[in-house]
């Protein structure tokens, strides 16, 4: 179970990712690049759970690889750990859950989307006659949508061993 795994090995695990696990590369647009907006002091300070840390503490304190501060459109602090850098890619776990949520939020403000609450089926028509066909986009963003998954990394039996360990 690689949560298991100490930080050292976790974080060159997570920039390899793609050496250890099967995966496939998504095609992306164009990205948008944000203009540098003035810097954060390199001596601010962060509070997380009871504490206050300078951000080279708070890197060692929660073995963080990245923060990204944007503010009015501006990247106003960028800076990178345990050997990521702008150009490495680092596996994203369920940080993809908060990404997503954003993307929804932004495809519902500029009218792509009509409501949450449409069914997750209009959107990947490939799920139509699954167990997943009452599911609409909010069950999908609460992680609330009635579907058995089994994420026990240690048995090759569950779901997620079978849709991203084992090798297709």
């Amino acid at each position: 179970d690689f949560l298991l795994w100490s930080p050292n090995i976790q974080a060159e695990a997570f920039l390899n990712w793609d050496r250890l696990w099967a995966t496939r590369t998504i095609p992306h647009g164009r990205p948008k690049h944000f203009p540098l907006g003035e810097q954060l002091p390199q001596d601010f300070c962060v509070s997380s759970r009871g504490r206050t840390y300078d951000v080279a503490e708070f890197f060692r304190a929660e073995c963080l690889s990245g923060l990204l501060i944007i503010k009015n459109g501006e990247i106003r602090l960028e800076k990178y750990a345990l050997g990521l850098t702008p150009d490495r890619c680092w596996q994203s776990s369920s940080m993809v859950k908060s990404l997503a949520a954003i993307l929804i939020g932004i495809a519902l403000n500029d009218g792509y989307l009509k409501s949450v609450d449409d069914p997750i089926v209009n959107w990947v028509p490939e799920l139509r006659g699954s167990e997943y066909e009452p599911v609409t986009i909010r069950h999908i963003l609460l992680m609330s949508s009635g579907i058995e998954w089994s994420e026990n990394t240690n048995d090759w039996r569950t779901d997620v061993a079978d849709n991203y360990i084992k090798v297709i």
